[in-house]
């Protein structure tokens, strides 16, 4: 992997590891002023379900995790794109339900839409600030 793609792979795994704590903390004022999510961003869960960037901000207030920790994470850059995966060990609840347990993911990482305006045309050479989740899909 070049110098560039190292390093964007990096910031990927710095904003993801960002994304948990926030999460964990139930931050959702944190995560809307990160920028996080791109303006496209979906996450789709184990039974096809999708939601929007707002909808998983809403749904922090139901959602207590005592841990969230994230084996195998890999990033691979191409072109404009960042694509993720991993697996999430998790111990928590949503709504009170147990949401415990394994589960792989995969995720989909883009330059912020502004600044591919400004000329960033390659996610290797943008920097860290200019990237944005555009997907979230669990696995199972």
């Amino acid at each position: 992997m070049r110098k560039n793609a190292k390093r964007a792979a990096a910031a990927v795994s710095r904003k993801n590891d960002e994304l948990i704590s926030r999460t964990i903390a139930g931050d959702a004022r944190g995560l809307k002023a990160m920028p996080l999510f791109h303006p496209e961003f979906v996450a789709v869960s184990t039974d096809g379900k999708q939601t929007t960037a707002a909808d998983e901000l809403a749904g922090l207030s139901n959602l207590k995790l005592e841990s969230n920790i994230i084996k195998k994470y890999q990033v691979t850059i191409v072109g404009q794109f960042a694509i993720a995966r991993g697996v999430a060990h998790t111990k928590g609840t949503y709504k009170g339900r147990d949401i415990s347990g394994v589960h792989p993911f995969i995720q989909v990482w883009a330059v912020n839409p502004a600044r591919i305006k400004a000329g960033v045309t390659s996610f290797a050479a943008a920097e860290e600030s200019d990237m944005m989740l555009v997907a979230s899909v669990n696995l199972e």
